[in-house]
């Protein structure tokens, strides 16, 4: 089941790799907190519409609740946690990297960083 949803996987990864791993996956002219989201969505939807009606409620359950949670930060006032700077240290991306690392163990994918993934899966370009 590891390569059914590669892209999903990768941007797993990424949410799940430490601040200065984000920070490198990107050049520094990307805003890369929107990218980051914008690629988790984009996978979610792609491995949901192949795949969804396959995953246990556990792999819905983790997958929905990083949805809700950049959702909701995304739609709130808060534009700090935005900043390539806030990937690092602010507790909300912590909260993401842990509900990424409780996804990749709930699919069974390694929880490896994936920097320089982006660059190389068209998905992301």
């Amino acid at each position: 089941m590891e390569q059914a949803f590669p892209p999903l996987m990768i941007i797993l990864q990424g949410l799940a790799g430490s601040g200065q791993m984000r920070h490198s996956t990107f050049p520094a002219t990307q805003s890369v907190p929107h990218d980051l989201i914008l690629k988790f969505e984009r996978a979610r939807a792609m491995a949901e519409s192949s795949e969804g009606s396959c995953w246990t409620p556990e792999q819905k359950r983790v997958i929905a609740s990083i949805d809700t949670a950049l959702k909701v930060a995304s739609s709130a006032s808060n534009t700090a946690v935005w900043s390539r700077q806030e990937l690092s240290v602010d507790p909300f991306w912590t909260r993401i990297c842990e509900l990424a690392h409780m996804a990749l163990r709930a699919f069974g994918w390694p929880l490896k960083s994936a920097a320089g993934a982006y660059a190389r899966d068209p998905v992301y370009n």
